[in-house]
């Protein structure tokens, strides 16, 4: 099975509704939201391929998560035109993916597609912006020499949105945790919501009231030692 059509209202059932499969299987789905990371990309191919709008709130979500992912959607936008022209199409490609994702179509020989992603370079993306994203380039550069860790991991992070509940054990104060997010691209947030990614939580399986919230809105919970491994910081 390769695509699959379904109601918003299956959309946490769809680990047990689909096969166990390695291979992608597109998804028409009119809600994003409550859809798990694996399934995500998938839905992101059916969402273009279905000519979908994106001015209404789920094909705001839909581009919300595609222009926040563009560098990792690059492999699929190339296999999946539909995905690539939208990303084109409502400028999804952020100035900071851009070389990222122009390499990639680079890499795919197609120079069909080569074409379009160098006259959307071209046309889209003002010197000031490029100017801005070097800017932020050079100061993250320069602030996470600030803090022991590694670089090259914390591009994973980057643009994502973090919560945190209960004592921190290896950063002084939320301010400090607040800089360590700052220096990776990331946001920290006071409140929950379907617009965060991770709750850093001590304490991931007791029963307090954010965890069950973070469970409810489908947030990933991690410790504060899986945060630091995720961004390699040595403490």
């Amino acid at each position: 099975m390769k695509d699959f059509t379904c109601p918003s209202s299956f959309a946490k059932q769809l680990q047990t509704i689909l096969p166990q499969t390695k291979t992608l299987i597109i998804l028409h789905i009119p809600d994003i939201s409550d859809i798990s990371t694996k399934f995500r990309p998938g839905a992101a191919v059916g969402f273009a391929e279905d000519n979908r709008d994106c001015t209404d709130e789920n094909g705001k979500a839909y581009a919300k998560y595609i222009k926040a992912n563009a560098t990792k959607l690059a492999g699929l936008a190339i296999e999946h035109p539909a995905l690539f022209y939208l990303m084109l199409r409502e400028k999804l490609i952020s100035a900071k993916d851009l070389d990222a994702f122009t390499k990639a179509v680079q890499d795919s020989g197609n120079t069909e597609l080569i074409a379009a992603v160098l006259d959307y370079a071209n046309s889209s993306v003002s010197e000031k912006d490029k100017a801005k994203v070097q800017q932020k380039k050079e100061t993250l550069d320069t602030n996470v020499t600030n803090f022991l860790f590694d670089a090259e991991q914390i591009e994973q992070i980057s643009g994502k949105t973090f919560a945190v509940t209960g004592k921190l054990k290896t950063f002084a104060s939320r301010n400090e945790l607040q800089a360590c997010l700052d220096a990776c691209g990331a946001t920290l947030t006071e409140r929950l919501s379907r617009d965060v990614n991770y709750l850093i939580t001590n304490t991931p399986d007791s029963d307090t009231a954010k965890n069950r919230e973070a469970e409810s809105l489908g947030i990933s919970r991690i410790t504060e030692a899986q945060f630091n491994e995720m961004v390699g910081r040595k403490v």
